[in-house]
């Protein structure tokens, strides 16, 4: 299914490696590859069917893990273009709430507020720390 484990916390998930605000919106193509994922995961958290996964894009970099703390597995995947980075965390099981944040000083206390709230998931967006990445 192309999901690797992670034993990192949902907030690390999203918070690491570190992200710069973004100065503007991502791209339409960016934000296209984005949905196409979060629409996978997300039917994979609503109804469990594992069989979901295989409709992942080819190359896709999505990660699973657990947290103790909240007593719900995640899932974790991120898209990049020139730079700009926009990475999604979806609870399995969880609400219906989509929540969307911004890079920044308080982006990891954002990340565990938004958490308990149970959330369906979390997007954030912005930019390679110190240049443009891959």
């Amino acid at each position: 299914m192309n999901v690797k484990a992670t034993d990192v916390s949902p907030v690390q998930a999203l918070s690491e490696p570190s992200l710069a605000p973004a100065g503007e919106p991502a791209p339409p193509a960016l934000e296209a590859r984005y949905a196409d994922l979060a629409r996978v995961v997300e039917g994979y958290a609503r109804d469990g069917n594992v069989q979901r996964l295989r409709a992942l894009p080819q190359g896709s970099a999505v990660r699973g893990g657990y947290s103790d703390e909240l007593g719900r597995g995640f899932l974790v995947f991120e898209v990049r273009e020139a730079g700009q980075v926009i990475r999604g965390l979806v609870m399995i099981p969880g609400g219906s709430e989509h929540v969307q944040l911004a890079a920044g000083p308080d982006l990891e206390r954002s990340i565990a507020v938004a958490l308990f709230r149970r959330p369906l998931s979390i997007r954030v967006d912005g930019t390679v720390a110190g240049g443009s990445g891959p």
